[in-house]
């Protein structure tokens, strides 16, 4: 895990070749992966890491809302030019209130549609099971809505476990500009009366 820069591995990131997900191995092995994917220098490796851990502690409830702000446009442009995971699926989950999920999905996210996630970096995960736990998949229950994304197709989302210090969730990071086409939906309840709606998406982004 070299920290190897220089103008041959920046052609290398720009064509953003696919890439399994990889597991975090601490903080300068993440910063040197930050050097060789994407040609950065020590200092620019270590503004970007300051990003993600603002990413991961106090700065989560603003990258992922709608408001734009300069770090937020940083990060995304960094996620644009990793490599993207190559993978099997990719999931996300969420839950709402039902008026909250007909609003931003069911009344809007028709199949063949094209959708994105409002200018807000979302993580998804490799990890069925993890989506599901925060979405409360199992037990949602009456007046709320569980929201399971599955995104096939994948061209456009990198995976950062290696460069996360959140250990234990195999995470990929979304940028604000992802967009992708609704393949399907299938709704569900669970045996508390919540209801489980699930998109089946694929990215956008021509291969």
């Amino acid at each position: 895990m070299g920290g190897r820069g220089g103008s041959s591995h920046r052609s290398t990131a720009s064509a953003r070749g696919g890439r399994a997900m990889m597991d975090w191995s601490g903080e300068q092995n993440a910063k040197n992966w930050l050097m060789r994917d994407l040609g950065y220098s020590a200092t620019e490796a270590n503004r970007m890491y300051d990003l993600m851990r603002y990413y991961y502690g106090s700065g989560y409830d603003d990258y992922t809302s709608t408001n734009q702000f300069a770090r937020k446009t940083e990060l995304s442009e960094a996620l644009n030019r990793l490599p993207y995971y190559n993978g099997d699926k990719l999931y996300r989950g969420m839950i709402m209130s039902d008026q909250e999920a007909d609003r931003f999905f069911v009344n809007r996210w028709t199949t063949g549609s094209t959708q994105n996630l409002g200018g807000r970096i979302q993580s998804f995960s490799d990890t069925k099971s993890v989506s599901e736990s925060f979405a409360g998949w199992q037990y949602v229950g009456t007046g709320k809505t569980s929201i399971m994304l599955v995104l096939e197709g994948n061209r456009t989302i990198p995976g950062v476990a290696h460069l996360s210090f959140q250990r234990g969730e195999r995470e990929a990071l979304a940028p604000i500009n992802f967009e992708f086409e609704v393949i399907r939906s299938e709704t569900t309840y669970s045996s508390n009366g919540g209801r489980r709606v699930t998109y089946y998406i694929k990215d956008k982004k021509k291969r």
